[in-house]
Order: C-alpha cells, then structure tokens, then sequence
C-alpha cells in the first residue's frame, strides 16, 4: 500500500482547539501574506457617534454609537474586542477646503512632504503637543483649543460578533479627551498581557459625559475575558499582516468631525 504524503502536523486539535497548521500549509500562507497588496488591505475606521456627527446627523446611527465608518453601520454602545496591533500616531486635521487630513504612524518624525519642518522631530514642530505646552506655559500662545497635530492611540483588532458572518478588523482612534482610557488600555496590553494583546477580550463602551456645551460621548474600557483559540488565532494572523504590511484606513478623515458639544475637541473627534 503507498504511504499517505506527510502533512507535517504537530498536534491534532481536540474539539474546541484549533488545529496546527502543516509546514506546507505555513510557507503557503506566508507566500500569501507576501504577494499581498497594500492598496487592497483596507481597515474601517472605528468611531463615536457624538451629535454632529455625520451619520448621526443622517439618522444611520445614534448619538453614543460606535461607527463603522466605511459602511456607516451604528453597532452600539458597547462592543467586545480583541487587539491585535497597538500604535501610536499623529493627526492633523485639514485646515480648510481642499486641505487633506494629514495622519502619521511615526511619532517621532514629521513625515508631511509639504509641511515646512518635514523630516524634523515632531518635538520640534511649533504646532505639535510638545512645543504647544511649552510655548503655551510661556504665555506666548493662548492653549484654545489644543494643539494643531494630536498624538492617537491607534488599536487595531477584531469586534467579536455572535452573528454567522466572518468578523472584520478595524482601527479604533482614541486621542485627547479619551487618552486616559487610551493609556490605562495600553498599560494592560503591555503590562499585564506583555505584549500578547490576543489573549484577551475587551469590553469598550461610551458613557455620556456633560461639557459646558452640551453632552458628549467619551470612551471606557475594561478586560471582559480570555480570548476562545479561534478569536486568538485571528487576531494573530491580523498581527502578522500588520507587521509585515502597510494597510490603508478606511475613514480617518472623520476624525476631523466636530462632535459639537465638547469643547476640547474642536477640530477633532474624539475617537
């Protein structure tokens, strides 16, 4: 009798496991994830819905609401999520008609072609955080409404769904008035998960908050559970397209949408 060709199989899962991949299944996938296109890996945008903003305005999702920004699908106040890339950033939104958002995934070095100090240290840039502070404790500038270029928390992952279809990844942008919740996320996922982001499930709610404008929508989050193996082995695979290619994010010029009611998002939403 011939013998069967070898898979190269490790273990064989039990029910509930997931399986390991053979050593031709692995180079096939490698070779896959290699001849990938960056122009055709396409990452919605995860938003707050705050009371201006337009898919609120439209009645395609309600105020509190986590926005899908590709599809303008409302996917309610609280959603289960698993990370499986975290990044700093910068945002600078457009500064008037025919101004394109600028976004950057390198904190450090301003990348714009067009912007005067381009290839400085954003610590250097008049109008970024750092220099902001500074020149504001000077008395030099009034604060107003905060720098021009903001940092973003950028966390990438999955919403884990109940339904039958195949979940998508998306980006969720936190930045200014949800930095803190930003911070404590990104504590836990270095800290206490190190670095295996995968490994758990995080509840991510909006809460209403009262300014001296009106109410908005601010960002809370917390650890729900242990990621189930499939949820893992997601997150993972999302993990290695990430490291190994540059994706597009569909939506990030939403993040100029002025919710309106807080104050200190004035040219920025604040996810």
């Amino acid at each position: 009798m011939a013998k069967e060709p070898s898979t190269d199989v490790a273990t064989t899962a039990k029910a509930g496991e997931v399986a390991e991949i053979s050593d031709i299944e692995a180079a096939l996938i490698a070779d896959n994830q290699a001849s990938l296109d960056a122009a055709d890996l396409v990452i919605p945008m995860l938003k707050v819905g705050q009371p201006l903003t337009d898919e609120v305005s439209s009645g395609d999702a309600s105020p509190g609401e986590f926005i899908n920004a590709l599809t303008r699908e409302g996917l309610g106040n609280k959603i289960e999520f698993v990370v499986a890339g975290y990044a700093k950033g910068r945002f600078r939104p457009s500064g008037g008609p025919g101004e394109r958002v600028k976004v950057a995934y390198n904190t450090n070095t301003v990348p714009w072609t067009d912007d005067p100090f381009n290839g400085l240290p954003f610590s250097e840039h008049p109008d970024a955080e750092e220099k902001w502070r500074e020149r504001s404790n000077a008395g030099e500038i009034e604060w107003g409404d905060g720098p021009p270029i903001r940092t973003t928390y950028n966390f990438t992952g999955y919403i884990v769904s109940d339904g039958e279809d195949e979940p998508i990844p998306v980006r969720l942008s936190l930045m200014r008035t949800n930095a803190p919740a930003a911070r404590k996320w990104a504590t836990i996922l270095n800290a206490v998960l190190r670095g295996r982001y995968w490994d758990s499930v995080f509840e991510v709610s909006t809460e209403q908050t009262k300014g001296e404008r009106g109410n908005y929508y601010t960002v809370t989050v917390k650890q729900a559970r242990k990621t189930t193996p499939e949820e893992k082995q997601r997150a993972v695979e999302l993990a290695v397209i990430l490291k190994n290619q540059t994706v597009r994010v569909a939506g990030e010029d939403a993040l100029e949408e002025k919710p309106g009611a807080q104050p200190e998002a004035a040219g920025g939403i604040e996810v």
